[in-house]
């Protein structure tokens, strides 16, 4: 996606939307490695938004959660640990106020 977008696709403008349907996309596939990937992933749209400060690959709180669900459900050795180690990354942006939390209301 983001390497397409490099390349001169403006219809693959990648979104927090997109990478969010990717890491689920990951999370809840059956691959060996599925929840480093979707980690990964994380990973990667907080380097591109501290790059750029593009609001579009802002990673948000369903970022992060996705990715410790991927990891809670993961069979993988020390799955807990790098779960709770998202959870404190995602904790300290939400400090500093790289993310920040939407809430929506229903009426």
């Amino acid at each position: 996606m983001q390497s397409e977008y490099q390349d001169g696709n403006t219809e693959a403008k990648p979104n927090v939307l997109a990478y969010n349907t990717y890491i689920k996309a990951w999370v809840n596939s059956r691959q060996q490695g599925n929840a480093l990937q979707a980690e990964q992933i994380l990973t990667d749209m907080i380097q591109q938004y501290q790059k750029d400060k593009n609001p579009n690959v802002k990673p948000n709180v369903i970022s992060f959660s996705t990715v410790i669900s991927g990891w809670a459900k993961s069979n993988q050795p020390g799955s807990e640990i790098r779960a709770a180690k998202v959870f404190d990354m995602m904790i300290l942006l939400l400090l500093l106020g790289v993310i920040v939390i939407v809430t929506v209301a229903i009426e």
